[in-house]
């Protein structure tokens, strides 16, 4: 059982677990916490809205490789350290799909968004999160305050 509250919304449930996924789980998607001195890098994606990068693992790729192109598609700026500090699990009907997190405090900028539906992307302070996180409640509070003191040295 996760030590974070679950976020569970229209019957499928995502929950945090601060290690890796169990070793019979694949990977199908990864989520990227990049903090910046001016907040958490955050890209706005059609249909949903202000969220981190996050996306699929596609064939050939390592859950590392997926965290930079997402990252790189959805923002613009290239992930650089990316360390992976935990694990997602959506479960919908009773089907679970994981996801591999990682976090950065450094990224080097490479241009605006491309070849997604990224719109744009900003930094925003964690205190700033509620107001434009599109999914904002008790599971993103705990997380986004977990993920600032794993990328702070």
């Amino acid at each position: 059982m996760s030590p974070f509250p679950a976020d569970v919304r229209d019957g499928v449930s995502l929950e945090y677990f601060p290690g890796p996924p169990p070793p019979d789980a694949p990977v199908q998607f990864v989520v990227v916490f990049v903090l910046l001195a001016e907040g958490f890098l955050l890209a706005d994606i059609r249909g949903r809205g202000w969220c981190v990068p996050s996306g699929r693992v596609e064939a050939g790729e390592t859950p590392l490789d997926a965290a930079e192109r997402e990252t790189v598609e959805e923002t613009g700026y290239r992930p650089l350290a990316l360390r992976p500090v935990g694990s997602f699990r959506t479960r919908a009907g009773g089907i679970d799909s994981w996801a591999e997190a990682f976090v950065t405090t450094k990224a080097n900028e490479e241009g605006p968004p491309t070849g997604t539906d990224s719109q744009g992307r900003r930094a925003v302070e964690i205190g700033g999160l509620p107001a434009v996180y599109y999914r904002w409640g008790p599971f993103y509070e705990a997380l986004f305050g977990h993920m600032a003191g794993l990328a702070r040295p």
